[in-house]
């Protein structure tokens, strides 16, 4: 799936854990990019030279990047899903 051109349905479609091949650019950024660019538009300030978040997307690259497009977070919604597939299998302890 291209990034170019990429529609908000589209994202809007994407579900935590869907495995998806995407080229094109992709922005990445960690905590403290993410904290950086939310104070710059808090603030009113211009973006860094070149960075420009129109039609594009930013992945978070830390070690928690699990909300889908609509704010759900998979560390809620997958125990939630998987409990009732766990719940059927016996528990076996030595």
């Amino acid at each position: 799936m291209s990034l170019e051109g990429l529609t908000r349905a589209e994202i809007a479609s994407w579900m935590p854990g869907e495995r998806l091949l995407l080229s094109g650019k992709l922005l990445t950024g960690r905590d403290a990019a993410h904290q950086r660019i939310c104070a710059l538009l808090d603030a009113g300030q211009p973006l860094p030279e070149g960075l420009d978040f129109r039609n594009r997307v930013i992945n978070y690259v830390g070690p928690t990047v699990a909300v889908s497009s609509d704010g759900v977070s998979v560390h809620d919604a997958g125990p939630k899903a998987w409990r009732g597939k766990f719940a059927g299998i016996p528990l076996v302890v030595d």
